[in-house]
C-alpha cells in the first residue's frame, strides 16, 4: 500500500475522522479508506448515529466496540465486519460503547468487482461478510486487524483482503461515465436524456445500471441531488428555495423526497440533532463522491 495520505476532520469532543488514499491498482474501484474513533468520555447510552444515503457502498470494521441497528423501535446487533449496501432511506444505529470503525468506502461502482453477487442484492442491507465471503477468511481478517495497533497495519490487511477478491470483470466504461454525469448534474438529470446522451435505450441503460451500481440512474440521481442541498443547507437554511433552484416540480414532491432520505421533514430537519455524515456535508462541505468538478 502507498503512504496513505489522510484528511482529518475534528468536531466538539474527542470525534476524530481519518481518510486514506487506497493502493494506486485500486484507486479506480475505491475512493478511500476510512477511520472513526471516539473515547469513553463521548459514550452516551442514549445516542443514535444516523447514516443517510449517500450514493456508494461500504465494508465496515468494528476494531472498537459493536453498534447495533434500529429496526421498529428495536436495536439488533450488527457484525463486527459487514458490507452494506447502497442506502435509499436513513438508518439509525447506536453504539455499544467506544467507537473505533475500519471503513472501505467504494466508488458507485466499485464494489460490483469484488463482490460474488450483483451489488443490488445489498440495497439497504448490512451483511455479515462470512454470509458473502468465506467465514474462514473473514475470520482471519477480524482477527488481525483487532490485534494490529496502528490503523495503516489494519488498513494493509483489508487492502490485501480486497486484492485477494478483485474480479478482474471487463470496465463498463459507459455505467462509470453516466455516474460522472450524474453527479457533475448534481443530480438534475432525466433518464431520457442520460438514455440519448449515452445512446442507450433506457431499458438498457436501467438494467446495465442497477447491474453495476445497485440503483437505478433515477434513485442515484436523487441521492446525488438530496446531499448536493445539504451541501448549501449551511449557507441557505430555506429549503423551500433550494427546492425550487433544483428544480423540483413542487414543495410536496421534495418534502416527500427529503423525508425518505433525511428521516425527517424539510421542518423537523431544522431543529433535530444532526448526525456525523450529516455535519461532514453540511459544516465541512464534504464531497463523499470526490467527483472533480468544474471549474
Amino acid at each position: 500500500m502507498q503512504n496513505a495520505g489522510k484528511t482529518d476532520l475534528r468536531f466538539p469532543k474527542m470525534i476524530e475522522y481519518l481518510e486514506y488514499k487506497p493502493n494506486q491498482s485500486l484507486q479506480k474501484y475505491i475512493d478511500c479508506y476510512w477511520t472513526l474513533e471516539t473515547t469513553a468520555e463521548d459514550i452516551n447510552p442514549e445516542y443514535e448515529e444516523r447514516v443517510i444515503p449517500l450514493g456508494f457502498p461500504e465494508i465496515i470494521i468494528h476494531f472498537g466496540d459493536l453498534y447495533t441497528l434500529k429496526k421498529n423501535s428495536k436495536y439488533y446487533p450488527l457484525p463486527r465486519t459487514l458490507f452494506t449496501g447502497q442506502l435509499t432511506s436513513s438508518k439509525s444505529f447506536k453504539p455499544l460503547g467506544i467507537t473505533g470503525i475500519l471503513g472501505v468506502k467504494f466508488k458507485p461502482f466499485g464494489a460490483y468487482y469484488f463482490l460474488p453477487e450483483p451489488p443490488q442484492k445489498y440495497v439497504d442491507r448490512s451483511t455479515d461478510l462470512r454470509q458473502i465471503f468465506e467465514p474462514k477468511t473473514i475470520n482471519l481478517l477480524e482477527c488481525g486487524i483487532l490485534k494490529s495497533k496502528l490503523h495503516l497495519e489494519k488498513i494493509k490487511l483489508i487492502e490485501n483482503f480486497l486484492l485477494n477478491h478483485f474480479q478482474n470483470f471487463s470496465t463498463n466504461i459507459q455505467i462509470e461515465n453516466i455516474v460522472t454525469t450524474i453527479v457533475t448534474q448534481k443530480g438534475n438529470i432525466d433518464i431520457k436524456s442520460l438514455s440519448s446522451q449515452f445512446n442507450s435505450s433506457q431499458s438498457k441503460l436501467e438494467r446495465n445500471f442497477k447491474k453495476i451500481i445497485g440503483l437505478t440512474p433515477k434513485k442515484f440521481a436523487q441521492i446525488i441531488r438530496f446531499n448536493e442541498i445539504l451541501k448549501e443547507y449551511k449557507s441557505n437554511k430555506d429549503l423551500q428555495s433550494l427546492a425550487h433552484k433544483y428544480e423540483y416540480y413542487d414543495y410536496s414532491h421534495f418534502t416527500k423526497e427529503f423525508s425518505s432520505f433525511s428521516g425527517f421533514s424539510p421542518n423537523q430537519f431544522k431543529t433535530v440533532e444532526k448526525s456525523l455524515t450529516e455535519k461532514l456535508t453540511i459544516e465541512e462541505n464534504a464531497d463523499f463522491l470526490h467527483v472533480k468538478k468544474d471549474k
